[in-house]
């Protein structure tokens, strides 16, 4: 490639390399509000030269690659939050509701049947042959024992709708490996064949964003870029291709 036609195609390969990294910041500035997208940048590098005389000869620029511009330790960190999040939502979802159960905070649960309850045997410790304390003692006693079987009742109750959360959960944590262990196929077979699978690639890392809000999980990305999904102590959710499944156990020793 020399004289005109030289400097034409140099003209034509910067225009097209312009207008795909034109391109891929209209993607941009469409996916801001994009839950889980990550910026891309076409990183552009020179083509290769052409021998001529007295020296090489450049040809111009390209885009050789669109990459995802993402910090990996910042992306850890926000799988971290994500656990702490729904870990901590979890958690005080369930006392709520039981905290509803026992209605302390309007001093008319059982904390306050049992102050009524101890002090209506101090009135009859003091005076025992006082009738009338005798009486009161009985009816606290006669309450406290309806409020316990209502929060026993009521507890229950609550047991069977949060083992049945814990089936809804277990449910869409093994959705979610299946989609992630998807992925993982797809962004392979993309990659071998020297693309790069950055739509993918944000794909998945919203599936494992969402599974840490529904359970305790590590990951690790190989050289292929297919990630392994560890649960609680590192039993093996994700490898590769392949996604394993959860299943629920009652645990006989309270109750459910």
């Amino acid at each position: 490639m020399s004289g005109l036609n030289g400097l034409f195609g140099v003209g034509s390969n910067a225009l097209a390399s312009f207008q795909r990294a034109m391109s891929v910041t209209g993607q941009n500035i469409a996916n801001v509000s994009t839950p889980g997208y990550s910026r891309q940048e076409a990183i552009l590098t020179e083509t290769l030269p052409e021998n001529g005389n007295p020296g090489q000869i450049g040809t111009g620029v390209q885009v050789s690659e669109i990459r995802r511009s993402v910090d990996s330790f910042v992306e850890q960190q926000l799988l971290n939050s994500n656990e702490r999040i729904g870990q901590f939502g979890a958690s005080q979802k369930a006392l709520s509701q039981i905290q509803i159960l026992f209605n302390d905070a309007n001093d008319q649960g059982i904390a306050a049947g049992l102050n009524e309850f101890f002090k209506a045997w101090q009135d009859v410790a003091t005076n025992p042959a006082d009738l009338t304390a005798r009486t009161v003692l009985l009816t606290k006693a006669d309450g406290l024992t309806k409020l316990l079987n209502q929060a026993s009742s009521q507890l229950s109750t609550q047991r069977i709708s949060l083992d049945g959360q814990v089936g809804s959960s277990i449910n869409d944590i093994n959705a979610l490996a299946s989609k992630i262990a998807d992925l993982n196929a797809q962004i392979k077979l993309t990659e071998v064949g020297g693309q790069q699978a950055n739509d993918l690639r944000d794909q998945r890392g919203r599936f494992l964003n969402d599974l840490a809000g529904l359970v305790d999980i590590s990951s690790i990305e190989d050289g292929n870029g297919q990630v392994s999904v560890f649960v609680g102590v590192g039993q093996i959710l994700v490898t590769e291709q392949t996604a394993f499944k959860l299943t629920g156990v009652p645990d006989v020793t309270n109750g459910g």
